[in-house]
């Protein structure tokens, strides 16, 4: 009950007046929902970004692979020049040697007079046969006057170019390895969709894990709060009561002990909200983000279809990651296949076209230039290879066992995952229930040992345990209730319907409450008819009083929220 002085009133009233000149002058932070949060994760989480990079790479194997199949077409341009500049081979003596001449004159005389036995004595002193061959043949030539055969060496230069050009094609006519090579390769991009089928739902998971852990400690968080402020007060009655004699000092060191033990607990949960939000802030690359409170009436119902069977066939014909292990065991297989084939003959059809230029005419080609074109036939059959076929087949093999027996893990890894999580959702749903009349139950025993501690029956310990118990119980109904619906969704994850469309459904659920920098709900997003304090602590009173008055307002005209189950038979159900 609000009090209706005077001063409250005008007190309020700054207060309202002060929220109000907060909105419109500091930057307020609207708080995001589900699918826009899912939005901005997509824009910016890295792994959702290498899992598209990964996807756009492994489909290009399909076209490798048939590459394989297709003619190849290579062309080639081949240009030399040779320059040649040398001395030549002498043609003559140098006089102005003397030693080679006196043995020229020696081998010349000899010869002149038919003594070869005396030439050859001359001619094996000299080190140059053949110019001496040359300078006898000189003087021969001229008579026996050796006037003019003193020379040296003759100077040769010369310049040649060849082109060549070339183009060939070959088409293989029978290659099975480059076949099961090429199947390998259809095998290897269904399995990349289905892995970028599998981020696909990870990225929606991880950011309902994320938004809903962020909820659920703000909710921790105002626990604590409240649980702090009740031991406060408890704790200030207690000392209130020791001073005029009317209780004892046990009972306030009681009292102390259990608020120091809140403050500690107060700080881990703190800690443990400041984490959540900074990976709601890490996942969006947004540290304006505020998730929007979960309401009170969310449907909690059991899983539809309620057989843990038939969630398991469920599982096992619509796992993404189940296909992907599957395609991973075909593409072992075909890559069997393939070096096994690595003893089968190949044959290739050859077709080439080359001319050779040489920038010399003959009588044959006037040009200088020859045109060759050839087809044929290429057989390879292998024989030896020092046993690396026959070690890269035996390590295939055994590759295509290891991905069979990993897809049998897979498959029974799915089937026991979707037993565990089905039945945690059912839990999920009893509890939710249980802690809901446990509310009730621990409220009640708050109230009667309140009053048994007013009339000195009941001690502050016994008072301080039915607070706890009254927080507990919240507490737990609180994390039962973020445990359905995480549980839902890795259940729908698992057997591989989880999409967008239960974000969706998810975003209805929640409310639309537009937060301020410093924590306080806004005044626009409030019951009008609400006195407003625009604190932190009051935070706690004005959403659920908003929650009352939002329910009065549409409960006529806003449809009951679908549950994930419902939606799933309606949209989100695979056939098998």
């Amino acid at each position: 009950m609000y009090n209706k002085s005077p001063l409250s009133f005008c007190l309020k009233a700054v207060i309202c007046s002060l929220a109000i000149l907060n909105i419109l002058n500091i930057n307020t932070a609207k708080a995001e929902n589900l699918l826009e949060t899912y939005q901005q994760a997509a824009k910016n989480d890295p792994e959702w970004l290498a899992s598209q990079d990964a996807l756009a790479a492994n489909k290009k194997f399909k076209e490798i692979g048939r590459s394989g199949l297709l003619p190849r077409i290579m062309g080639s341009v081949r240009y030399q020049r040779s320059d040649n500049d040398s001395a030549g081979v002498p043609t003559g003596i140098n006089p102005d040697f003397g030693s080679t001449l006196g043995i020229a004159s020696c081998a010349l005389e000899d010869l002149i007079n038919d003594d070869s036995e005396s030439a050859s004595s001359c001619l094996l002193a000299f080190e140059n046969i053949d110019v001496l061959s040359n300078f006898y043949q000189c003087v021969q030539n001229n008579g026996g006057d050796d006037t003019n055969c003193y020379f040296t060496t003759t100077r040769d230069q010369s310049t040649s170019s060849t082109t060549n050009t070339s183009i060939q094609l070959t088409q293989p006519l029978f290659h099975l390895g480059r076949w099961f090579d090429y199947r390998k390769s259809i095998n290897q991009v269904a399995k990349a969709l289905s892995e970028f089928e599998s981020a696909r739902q990870d990225l929606v998971l991880k950011v309902a894990e994320t938004y809903f852990n962020d909820l659920k400690a703000i909710e921790e968080t105002e626990f604590a709060k409240l649980e702090k402020q009740a031991i406060e007060y408890q704790l200030k009655i207690t000392e209130k009561r020791f001073r005029r004699g009317i209780g004892s000092s046990l009972e306030v060191y009681e009292a102390q002990s259990v608020f120091d033990l809140n403050e500690a607990s107060k700080l881990l949960v703190d800690s443990i909200r400041e984490n959540a939000h900074d990976d709601l802030e890490l996942l969006t690359r947004n540290n304006q983000i505020e998730a929007d409170p979960l309401p009170e009436d969310i449907p909690i119902e059991s899983p539809v279809p309620n057989k843990v069977e038939t969630w398991v066939t469920i599982s096992k014909n619509n796992s993404s990651d189940l296909r992907a292990a599957e395609f991973a065991a075909l593409i072992a297989k075909q890559d069997y296949r393939k070096k096994r084939a690595a003893h089968s003959p190949t044959l290739d059809l050859g077709l080439s076209f080359s001319q050779l230029d040489n920038g010399q005419e003959t009588f044959v080609t006037a040009s200088g230039k020859t045109t060759t074109t050839a087809i044929g036939l290429t057989l390879n059959v292998p024989i030896y290879s020092g046993g690396l076929s026959t070690a890269m087949e035996t390590q295939a093999k055994h590759r295509q066992r290891e991905a069979e027996r990993r897809l049998e893990q897979t498959r029974q890894e799915i089937a026991g995952s979707t037993r565990k999580l089905f039945r945690q959702v059912k839990s999920a749903v009893l509890r939710v229930k249980a802690n809901k009349v446990a509310i009730v139950s621990s409220d009640k025993t708050l109230k009667a040992t309140q009053r048994g501690y007013e009339r000195g029956i009941r001690t502050v310990s016994e008072l301080l345990q039915a607070q706890r118990d009254v927080f507990r119980a919240k507490k737990n109904y609180s994390s039962a209730r973020y445990d359905y619906i995480l549980d839902t969704l890795r259940l729908k994850r698992i057997s591989g319907m989880l999409s967008e469309q239960d974000l969706d459904v998810l975003n209805t659920w929640l409310e639309k409450v537009e937060v301020n920098e410093d924590g306080s709900v806004s005044a626009s997003s409030l019951n009008p008819n609400l006195p407003i304090s625009g604190t932190v602590e009051d935070a706690e009173l004005e959403r659920r009083e908003k929650q009352r008055y939002k329910k009065r307002l549409e409960r006529k005209s806003k449809p009951k929220p679908k549950s994930l189950f419902e939606a799933l038979k309606s949209w989100g159900a695979k056939k098998d």
